[in-house]
């Protein structure tokens, strides 16, 4: 149970003094293409394990699968409501 909690802990979002930590499944839509966009940057896509221009529609089922996932965990930083990361 411990193990359960820890993991749904990862799931959450988390807030650090003026620091907000997003988990991938809790972005908001414009977030989430955000991301997207930055993946298929020339410069970041570049250093991935596939440099193929990600889909939304690839982009959306990568983020659902992490819903399910206790292994893998992303999140987006935010610095009052600005994403820098």
């Amino acid at each position: 149970m411990e193990n359960n909690t820890q993991i749904e802990k990862l799931r959450n979002i988390i807030k650090i003094n003026d620091l907000l930590v997003v988990p991938f499944p809790k972005l908001n839509p414009d977030e989430k293409e955000k991301v997207r966009e930055w993946r298929n940057n020339e410069n970041i896509r570049k250093w991935m394990y596939s440099d193929h221009l990600i889909t939304k529609e690839e982009h959306d089922g990568f983020i659902n699968k992490l819903e399910k996932d206790n292994k893998k965990f992303y999140w987006i930083v935010k610095d009052n409501n600005t994403t820098i990361g």
